[in-house]
């Protein structure tokens, strides 16, 4: 509707000049201007035709009516002028935080489905298609992470409530907490898969010793603790969303 009356705005602008009068004003108020005078000029227009009933009249009405359009048509297309360059910047932000936002949940569904897939791949004696399998998982949990810790980022920052609202929110810093120990956790597991991988090409056709029973529990364990801390992060950014536990006054 406002690209519509922004197109007839500017035929009205060739069709009918505006008054010098309502030249003087800023372009907000011609659009008062004309709309206060279309309104008075209609009303006694038409009481002019009940009283006379003439064609005159008529023709009179039809006349004012046109002429204080293009007034009105003016105020509108003005509006439109100004409204359109922030609503399409709005819609721009929209979309750019909407993908933002999809990035970030799907990086938290990447991570969680690697470490589910590290969970069943860690055992003891794995063979070495099972160790290479293993090093494109957690690989590929790495830029999981990595996509993770971008987006929030900038959710944080840019596209979400703002960081003046998530730096007194203690359930956004008990999430960073949840994700740090996640993090520490991922080192000594991304470590142990590294070293046995350089191994392994330091030996080559002779092969290294495979993975330990005590090793492969071990490892487990910290995946599970992963698992752990990854679960608890939706929860913590829901309750963060809405606000619970806000406080000015913190940190």
């Amino acid at each position: 509707c406002l690209i519509l009356a922004s197109s007839a705005c500017s035929i009205s602008f060739v069709q009918a000049p505006m008054s010098a009068e309502s030249n003087s004003l800023p372009v907000r108020q011609r659009f008062f201007h004309g709309a206060n005078k279309f309104a008075r000029l209609s009303t006694q227009t038409r009481f002019d035709q009940a009283l006379d009933g003439g064609e005159a009249n008529i023709r009179g009405h039809a006349e004012v009516w046109t002429g204080e359009k293009s007034g009105w048509l003016r105020g509108v297309g003005a509006i439109a002028a100004f409204s359109l360059p922030s609503l399409a910047h709005a819609e721009g932000e929209d979309i750019a935080g909407a993908f933002v936002a999809y990035g970030h949940y799907l990086s938290v569904v990447l991570a969680t489905s690697c470490l589910v897939a590290e969970r069943f791949i860690i055992k003891p004696n794995m063979t070495a298609e099972e160790e290479s399998t293993l090093r494109s998982t957690d690989t590929a949990y790495g830029l999981a992470g990595l996509l993770s810790l971008v987006t929030g980022y900038f959710r944080v920052t840019q596209f979400g409530k703002g960081w003046s609202f998530y730096q007194h929110e203690p359930l956004f810093w008990l999430k960073v907490i949840f994700v740090a120990i996640a993090g520490a956790i991922s080192f000594f597991v991304t470590t142990t898969i590294i070293k046995r991988a350089v191994e392994q090409n330091n030996a080559g056709d002779a092969g290294i010793a495979p993975v330990s029973e005590k090793l492969a529990s071990r490892l487990t364990s910290l995946v599970n603790a992963q698992l752990l801390a990854i679960g608890s992060i939706p929860l913590t950014a829901t309750l963060m969303a809405r606000g619970v536990g806000y406080v000015q006054w913190f940190p």
